[in-house]
């Protein structure tokens, strides 16, 4: 027991060393990567809740964390699976929380070193959503998964450890969509289809225009005036004389 207390505190004194030189640099830090969830409401976070020794003496140091951050890409399910799905089936992923910028004194009051710190929450919900493809008869159906969120935050200053959660949990709605080769039949019922519909416009048309002629009082188009074939008949040459 003396020797992990011994090796945890050496290990705190490492990370208030090293944190105090890159806050003293002005230095910030990106975080990439990905993490495993369960089909069940959760959530991550990112805080100072698994040191808060080194956080306090920090602050006894007069320094304290700047939570301000910027979301470059956030997104749920396989990366590959999307890129597969916007190339074939044509859909276009948006991600709601992608580029969003939170700067902490906008939030946190005062100037200097203050007790406060800022809380932020974001709250997802996800859906998910699968795609089939049904276009190659010699291969099986291929299912992929995708999933789509909707966004929503809150921003508090509390004394306490500052931190950002993801709060998440799943839509019990689920949406497929089916992409398939149409039928010989599906094929003809629409082929028909079209040539129903123009011939139902153009009579459409016809309509209009004759009863606009007969409104501004230039008669039915069926008593328009007919051009006479005139013939006219050649003379026959006379008889030559011996």
């Amino acid at each position: 027991a003396w020797r992990s207390s011994d090796e945890s505190r050496k290990k705190i004194d490492r990370i208030v060393k090293e944190t105090q030189e890159a806050l003293n640099n002005r230095e910030g830090c990106k975080m990439s990567g990905f993490v495993f969830i369960n089909k069940v409401p959760g959530n991550f976070h990112i805080s100072g809740h698994h040191y808060p020794e080194a956080v306090k003496r920090l602050f006894m140091l007069g320094h304290k964390l700047d939570f301000t951050h910027k979301i470059n890409h956030l997104s749920f399910g396989d990366i590959n699976s999307v890129k597969h799905i916007e190339e074939n089936f044509g859909d276009k992923f948006t991600w709601e929380l992608d580029g969003r910028d939170i700067q902490e004194k906008k939030f946190v009051p005062g100037v200097g070193i203050s007790s406060m710190n800022m809380a932020v929450n974001y709250f997802l919900e996800i859906s998910q959503v699968d795609y089939v493809d049904q276009t190659n008869p010699e291969v099986e159906d291929t299912m992929m998964e995708a999933y789509q969120f909707r966004a929503s935050q809150t921003i508090k200053t509390e004394p306490g450890m500052p931190a950002i959660f993801f709060r998440y949990e799943l839509s019990p709605i689920r949406i497929q969509y089916t992409m398939s080769l149409p039928s010989i039949q599906n094929y003809l019922v629409r082929v028909c289809a079209i040539i129903g519909g123009v011939y139902a416009v153009s009579s459409i048309i016809e309509s209009a225009l004759r009863n606009t002629l007969s409104v501004f009082g230039f008669g039915d188009l069926s008593d328009a005036p007919k051009m006479k074939k005139k013939v006219v008949k050649r003379p026959k040459p006379a008889a030559a004389s011996q």
